[in-house]
């Protein structure tokens, strides 16, 4: 897309450290190779507010918190309950009573 063909008040970048240039978040939505290759830690201080919001889990969560990000992906465990062991249904034959 072409800067000219873009709908009224999208900014087209050339790249994507262009586009993090200023940016309040970065919201990741697709498994592109170069976004997961990206220097990161050197394009944190170039955001306004580094914020990224991963909505594929590409990105390694501690490697951008270690980088100073705050990061949050998608379906990951953010919860102190998270990892807690999911209870099991009872197999068939095997249900509880309640009386």
């Amino acid at each position: 897309m072409e800067a000219g063909d873009a709908p009224g008040g999208i900014d087209v970048a050339d790249t994507a450290a262009d586009a993090l240039r200023g940016a309040d978040a970065a919201v990741v939505v697709t498994e592109w190779p170069e976004l997961r290759d990206l220097p990161w830690a050197e394009l944190h201080s170039t955001m306004r507010n580094p914020l990224v919001i991963d909505g594929r889990n590409h990105l390694d969560a501690g490697a951008m918190r270690a980088a100073g990000f705050a990061y949050e992906g998608m379906g990951r465990v953010a919860s102190p309950f998270g990892s807690l062991l999911e209870t099991h249904e009872p197999k068939p034959g095997h249900e509880l009573v309640s009386e």
